[in-house]
């Protein structure tokens, strides 16, 4: 012991800092990942639950259907705005004697168009319109629209499609193309509609193969235009509403879409055709926005899925997502042992489809999880690891892999200090006062104890000139529950004695549906546990593949006072090599690491091949996002959210998951450090965010009444960290 000892106060938040898994204080910054171009999202704290948006698929929708004439209508805007059609025959004078069609139709119908939203042909008397279109819920044609074309001639027997395009940044644009039937027998006519802004002229034909990456081997149509269907020059065998008429029979077939005049294909799709139909495929969304990827659909104009055109081999439908952070992260975790049953519990009774769990360090932990779901979610995966596991890129922000382990936590000049320490834990904090067996004491908050009963005493393992090491060492290996008698021995012996509970991770997955693949990635060792992600590749009952990942990074350690050196050099190191000046800037920089490292892993293993990914897990940062949820680490979040949606339907009111009302957190009469942040996420790619059907935050109701502390026994939830689900319309 020195002189530095840290008063009971102090030492006390560096011990809910370091081992009780809490986030720290918020920091100022911004968001930068284009938050600019995405949705914008209400502030506040809007409780547990968001309701769902108005139906998107006007799934119980009848519209008016009479006369001799057909319009499709067609939602390409990448926005998540809805709107509304008003159609004012050459009969009619103005615009005030009509009204909008979806709303006019009543409630089923009142959603309006979304985007994405292709419907049937709706039967009307051939006559020439002047069309408006307005935002979804306005209930008269007066004023002004947001788009607008005059003398429609929608003719006898004619089915005429009405498409509206846009970025979602200015005034869409509303666009005409009548459709063409094949008419030699066996034949069917094929046309691309390019909706998609920041593209160039687009090639169109079959591919060869229905993933990508893919080549196109037969082209049928080159160059069409943004906002048209046409080739931007004459092509033989193009009719004038840009079909491709060839012989298919009924055939399951490569699609695929290209740059003008390239053979490698951006965009592929596996379509079923029907002799005799005609078929429109659509490119939209952006290239550059992740909340409107850039995707390939192909309606069949014959068939209909009640209001809607049928535009896939099978019906999309509800995917439901949940994360959750159970916070089994060691006997310094507080009220860990009260809370383990419950919270095993609460994994295994999730009724959704896909489950991310998360800081379920102990394996026996992840079985008994697994156990308690395989009713609902009989599928299960997870990674071991031990000390004896390597990272999967063992490299630094610098670029740098460190030498193997070598040294002991504790060398000899500190031997009798961690003896000291662990006697103290023996007989003062322990299952079995004095015996070598003993482990971590459950029966009351084993971080408090240690505290008040041992650390100061022995402040100097921690911040002493040999490092904070050895006591770092002790600490793990004490909140991962080993016998005394190990404790010594690995901190005294064992080189790679790095992380709690002997290297595992904390990450489990669980499953409805059946996994087609798994793997996972092992990051760096970083302080106090080995962190991990996981990916699986599954199929849900409509054929749509997913691949899922599932995992938790690092935090950032904003109190340096028992962490002065917190990490080895190579991971908290900065990017031109140099060392941190601190634990925060340690830390900070470990997490931007593996941000990099989760990002570049999901592009390698899935993004290559255009399929829809779901991203889920804690990553203990975000942006801010209104007046409730401060942002936090910002920039190292925006490392994967330049690349993923956020997952927020439009109009939801964000909430924390990790609140200062949590009760696991603070007292209620605690001072407020952090008003709340959003730190778990079900990230997307290449789904947009219009498929968001639902979100709400799970797992917030008190559970149980545990001793927080001596003489603090509180009513808590399972975690500090609140859950999230996530309801995702999922096409095929």
């Amino acid at each position: 012991m020195n002189g530095s000892a840290l008063s009971p106060r102090v030492g006390a938040l560096a011990l809910v800092a370091l081992f009780a898994g809490g986030v720290p204080a918020a920091i100022g910054c911004q968001w930068i990942a284009r938050l600019d171009d995405r949705s914008v999202y209400a502030g506040g704290d809007s409780g547990s639950v968001a309701p769902p948006a108005a139906d998107p698929d006007l799934t119980n929708c009848k519209l008016p259907s009479s006369g001799n004439a057909s319009v499709r209508f067609a939602d390409l805007v990448t926005s998540t705005d809805r709107f509304d059609v008003c159609l004012r025959p050459s009969s009619v004078d103005s615009f005030s004697a009509v009204k909008p069609l979806f709303s006019g139709a009543g409630p089923t119908c009142g959603s309006g168009l979304a985007y994405e939203v292709v419907t049937t042909p709706v039967a009307i008397p051939a006559d020439t319109y002047d069309v408006k279109v307005l935002k979804a819920g306005t209930t008269t044609c007066d004023g002004e629209g947001v788009a607008t074309l005059s003398q429609v001639l929608l003719a006898d027997g004619v089915t005429t499609s009405l498409a509206l395009f846009g970025n979602g940044q200015g005034a869409p644009t509303l666009r005409r193309f009548d459709e063409s039937r094949p008419k030699e027998v066996g034949a069917t006519a094929l046309r691309l509609l390019h909706a998609a802004p920041d593209l160039g002229l687009l090639d169109f034909g079959l591919g060869a193969n229905p993933k990508l990456p893919s080549q196109m081997v037969s082209t049928r149509i080159t160059g069409v235009p943004y906002q048209d269907v046409r080739p931007s020059k004459p092509t033989p065998n193009i009719d004038a509403n840009g079909y491709t008429v060839i012989q298919l029979s009924n055939s399951t077939l490569p699609y695929v879409i290209s740059n003008a005049g390239s053979k490698d294909a951006i965009l592929a799709l596996l379509r079923r055709t029907t002799a005799g139909s005609s078929y429109s495929f659509f490119v939209v969304g952006r290239s550059d926005v992740p909340d409107f990827p850039l995707e390939i659909f192909a309606c069949d104009e014959g068939r209909t899925a009640g209001t809607l055109a049928r535009c896939s081999d099978a019906l999309p439908l509800n995917v439901t997502v949940d994360t959750l952070n159970l916070q089994l992260s060691g006997a310094l975790s507080p009220a860990e042992a009260a809370r383990r049953p419950v919270a095993i519990a609460a994994a295994g009774a999730l009724d959704g489809d896909i489950a991310c769990i998360t800081e379920a360090f102990q394996d026996d932990d992840k079985r008994a999880i697994i156990q308690a779901a395989k009713a609902r979610l009989p599928y299960s995966y997870f990674l071991p690891t031990t000390f004896d596991s390597l990272p999967s890129d063992p490299r630094s922000l610098a670029g740098r892999v460190p030498p193997s382990p070598s040294g002991t936590s504790c060398g000899k000049e500190q031997l009798e200090g961690m003896n000291a320490l662990v006697n103290c834990a023996r007989d003062k904090c322990s299952t079995v006062p004095g015996s070598e067996d003993a482990r971590a004491t459950v029966s009351e908050s084993a971080g408090t104890c240690l505290l008040n009963q041992c650390a100061v005493r022995n402040i100097s393992l921690f911040t002493g000139p040999l490092g904070a090491a050895c006591g770092q060492c002790v600490l793990t290996q004490y909140q991962s529950y080993e016998p005394m008698k190990e404790i010594r021995d690995l901190c005294a012996n064992n080189p790679k004695a790095r992380s709690s509970f002997r290297g595992s991770n904390g990450s489990l997955l669980l499953s409805r549906y059946p996994f087609l693949a798994t793997d996972g990635f092992v990051f760096p060792p970083l302080f106090f546990w080995t962190p991990g992600a996981l990916h699986a590749k599954l199929r849900v009952d409509n054929g749509a593949e997913l691949d899922v990942f599932c995992g938790a990074t690092s935090s950032v350690l904003e109190d340096c006072t028992l962490a002065p050196n917190p990490l080895p050099s190579f991971y908290g190191e900065r990017p031109d090599g140099t060392p941190p000046t601190d634990c925060k800037e340690g830390t900070t920089n470990s997490q931007r690491l593996l941000h990099s490292q989760l990002r570049d892993w999901v592009r390698t293993t899935a993004g290559a091949a255009g399929g829809k990914i779901v991203l889920s897990g804690d990553f203990y940062s975000g942006p801010s996002l209104g007046g409730a949820v401060v942002a936090l680490h910002a920039d190292n979040f925006g490392l994967l959210a330049d690349r993923f949606s956020l997952g927020i339907p439009a109009g939801f009111t964000p909430v924390c998951f990790f609140c200062d009302g949590n009760p696991l957190r603070a007292p209620a009469d605690a001072a407020k450090t952090l008003d709340g942040a959003w730190t778990r996420w079900n990230l997307l790619q290449n789904i947009p965010v219009t498929a968001v059907r639902s979100l709400s935050r799970t797992a917030d109701a008190t559970a149980l009444e545990a001793d927080v502390g001596v003489g603090d026994r509180r009513a808590i939830p399972i975690s500090q960290y609140y859950g999230l689900r996530t309801v995702l319309r999922i096409a095929p």
